[in-house]
């Protein structure tokens, strides 16, 4: 396990600590391409990566003999980083009892937002 400065590796969705230590986070967020991790029985260290919503480690809990409320993991809901604005139009004129479509939606992501910023 090492420490992990997320202002140095940007963007985080998902960080596993391990007794108040960050694990290696592995994900390849461009590609989404499954890395090699690598062994934990040579290297001692714990990596993991996401896999759509699964988190893959190289070694199971039960190996490492740490207790189950030593271990966290955060992450990021989209309600917690995004904000969403929209104007909604009925695109007809003098109509105002029809369902209004979307002909365009612009999202703002702003820096400060992410929850672990807050940490």
């Amino acid at each position: 396990m090492t420490n992990v400065d997320t202002a140095a590796t940007g963007y985080v969705p998902v960080t596993l600590t391990i007794q108040g230590i960050i694990v290696t986070d592995r994900t390849d967020y461009r590609s989404f391409e499954k890395p090699q991790l690598t062994d934990w029985d040579v290297t001692r260290r714990i990596e993991y990566y996401i896999d759509g919503r699964t988190l893959i480690t190289n070694v199971r809990f039960d190996r490492i003999e740490t207790p189950s409320d030593a271990i966290l993991v955060q992450y990021t809901s989209v309600t917690d980083g995004i904000r969403l604005r929209s104007k909604l139009r009925n695109n007809t004129s003098a109509e105002s009892n029809q369902t209004p479509v979307v002909n365009s939606v612009s999202v703002n992501l702003q820096p400060g937002l992410h929850p672990h910023d807050q940490i």
